[in-house]
């Protein structure tokens, strides 16, 4: 068994997204789904659909706590598995509930499971069995190129969708807030991404001024088509990838695979991603975001030898009523919400009116009212 230090991991994405790498690894045909809120108790689901998987991390690796949590997990998926419960479709077909926990169990962990988890998924007509930590390693054990990008210190070049959304709130350039907030107005636009999946072609560029939205329309879209299940959703780790060549490690690339090239500084791993995908991943395609129509990297895309296979996505500026809602949204989680509904919705009226409805200049705007209690910059 090879030497490995639990404790390295300290995010719950991060160990989702280990846990579902190895269930892809398991399982090629999984769906992988784990919509922030919305995933119906589902953070993957086996390939015949019998198998449902839910992750959960614990800092202390607690088998009392992943008990716990398993049996809070029963309370709401009875619930789901109500015929009037909207949820209930993608419940029909399962037969199991896994556990997949950090957690160690011992012997009278494993009693306790058996006599206190078991029975509650019995009674929705489910068997429960878990992965802990122990399984984990055997899992790790087969699958020693996992172990060495969770566990070796290497930079993973492939990103899940959950641990860039993650990472996002820290990096937003002025309103910053515990969670990323919701996405809105830009249903057109995640229309033609799909359109894209569907189409022959292998790169769709999203173009747009800085602070217009690029990364953030993505990211949204990206977890929804994810949610779907049919399609793996990766983001690429730019600077990892310049520096090593075992990109395909960690991931399954004979699934189906979107991956999000976030603007590249220049069109040299896009050639180098052209030539490994021809190699070792035939079903992958690309969501390319840049700043301009005149980025150098779209000579390299619009060449004869590509340009047959591009498509393109002009991000423009929110629509009116999708700036009011961002506006509202953020007016509403900060502290100016202690002012009333009223106020609010009066602020974001007039705040969608100004700031070519830019995300980021809204975001300023935001910024400089509850910093300063007006927009003098």
């Amino acid at each position: 068994m090879a030497d490995r230090t639990w404790g390295a991991i300290t995010r719950g994405e991060t160990f989702e997204a280990l846990a579902t790498t190895l269930v892809f690894f398991e399982d090629s045909s999984a769906a992988l789904f784990g919509r922030r809120g919305k995933d119906g108790g589902q953070d993957a689901r086996s390939g015949n659909r019998e198998c449902v998987y839910q992750a959960k991390h614990h800092e202390d690796e607690s088998a009392a706590k992943a008990i716990a949590d398993a049996k809070r997990e029963a309370e709401k998926i009875k619930d789901y598995r109500d015929p009037k419960h909207a949820r209930s479709a993608q419940w029909k077909e399962v037969k199991r509930w896994r556990l997949v926990t950090n957690a160690k169990f011992n012997p009278n962990d494993r009693q306790r499971w058996d006599s206190e988890v078991v029975p509650e998924f019995a009674k929705l007509g489910l068997a429960a069995d878990y992965w802990e930590q122990a399984n984990l390693d055997a899992l790790l054990d087969r699958y020693p190129e996992v172990h060495r990008s969770f566990f070796d210190d290497e930079t993973r070049a492939f990103l899940t969708i959950p641990e860039v959304i993650a990472r996002l709130p820290a990096e937003q350039p002025f309103v910053r807030r515990g969670s990323l907030r919701p996405c809105f107005g830009r249903s057109d636009e995640t229309s033609k991404i799909r359109e894209f999946l569907d189409s022959d072609a292998l790169f769709l560029v999203a173009h747009g001024p800085g602070g217009i939205g690029k990364t953030r329309l993505i990211v949204d879209a990206g977890e929804r088509i994810a949610t779907d299940g049919d399609w793996q959703v990766l983001w690429a780790n730019v600077a990892s990838m310049q520096a090593t060549g075992a990109w395909f490690g960690a991931v399954v690339p004979e699934r189906k695979t979107l991956l999000v090239v976030d603007e590249p500084p220049d069109s040299q791993l896009l050639q180098q991603l052209v030539e490994q995908l021809d190699v070792h991943a035939s079903k992958w395609k690309m969501a390319v975001t840049v700043r301009s129509p005149k980025d150098p990297v779209l000579r390299f895309l619009f060449g004869p030898r590509l340009k047959h296979r591009v498509r393109e996505l002009q991000v423009e500026s929110l629509p009116a009523a999708g700036a009011e809602e961002m506006c509202r949204d953020l007016l509403l989680s900060g502290p100016i919400a202690a002012g009333g509904a009223a106020d609010v919705a009066e602020m974001a009226h007039e705040l969608a009116r100004r700031f070519s409805r830019y995300p980021v200049w809204l975001g300023l705007a935001v910024h400089l009212l509850e910093t300063r209690g007006n927009l003098t910059a």
